[in-house]
């Protein structure tokens, strides 16, 4: 059977075309990000939120991580009850830092968890997964509206020391935010981060503060120990406003 020039070259075309297509698709495939999403207590509504706001973006492939105890298949069935997230991990941290790269999320931070990993210990299911994180050179995000919040009643001494492990954590390299965003995903240090209540301030943020030369922290406010020393460097005074 003969095929004309123009008949050949039309279906020359849909073959190419059908390859692009196929080669999209995979690299679409390729390129989503894994997320682990640390759960160790029981289902809130920050928590349903956290999977919510990661399931409209698809470009995420999201996996709930539970420790193996008494209570991970309770949660796990109620994770899937709840309809919040398909794939549910149960193991030890260990297990997950061979060959995958991925992102991990903490939608729930305690204030015990941010002692904890500020110091450095590793004798919990969530601090032995940061430390593996660290080591692989993992990112890793604390979500900010899960920071357990202050009373308002503690000492300021106490308040003080808290935020100085909350700096800690940050020099580590561990994100806090609320945001999902695709910057998250690329190198980056952490960046200016600000709510009607507390600012955190790293050395990268210093521009804004060099043509008045004097930086206001209120009682909530963070700035790291780093983001201190290049102030000091280019004579930027710091003020406690409390």
């Amino acid at each position: 059977m003969e095929i004309s020039e123009e008949r050949l070259k039309e279906l020359i075309i849909k073959a190419i075309r059908r390859v692009q297509l196929e080669n999209a698709a995979k690299h679409i495939s390729m390129e989503r990000q894994k997320v682990y999403v640390i759960l160790s207590g029981a289902l809130d509504n920050q928590v349903r939120e956290c999977f919510l706001t990661l399931e409209k973006q698809s470009k995420y492939e999201v996996c709930a991580v539970i420790p193996d105890n008494q209570d991970s298949q309770k949660l796990a069935a109620d994770i899937y009850k709840a309809n919040i997230c398909t794939k549910v991990i149960v193991g030890n941290p260990a297990d997950f830092f061979e060959t995958d790269v991925f992102v991990t999320i903490f939608p729930i931070v305690s204030r015990d968890l941010i002692i904890r990993t500020a110091l450095g210990f590793s004798d919990t299911y969530e601090t032995r997964w940061i430390r593996a994180a660290m080591e692989k050179g993992q990112k890793i995000l604390f979500l900010q509206n899960g920071l357990e919040k202050f009373t308002g009643k503690e000492p300021k001494a106490y308040i003080e020391r808290i935020l100085g492990y909350i700096r800690i954590i940050l020099e580590f390299g561990i994100q806090i935010g609320n945001e999902f965003l695709e910057t998250f995903f690329l190198p980056s240090t952490n960046n200016f981060i600000q709510t009607e209540k507390r600012k955190i301030i790293t050395a990268s943020d210093l521009g804004t503060y060099q043509k008045s030369g004097k930086i206001y922290l209120g009682i909530e406010d963070v700035i790291t120990v780093m983001a201190k020393e290049r102030a000091a460097e280019l004579g930027i005074q710091i003020f406690k406003t409390y």
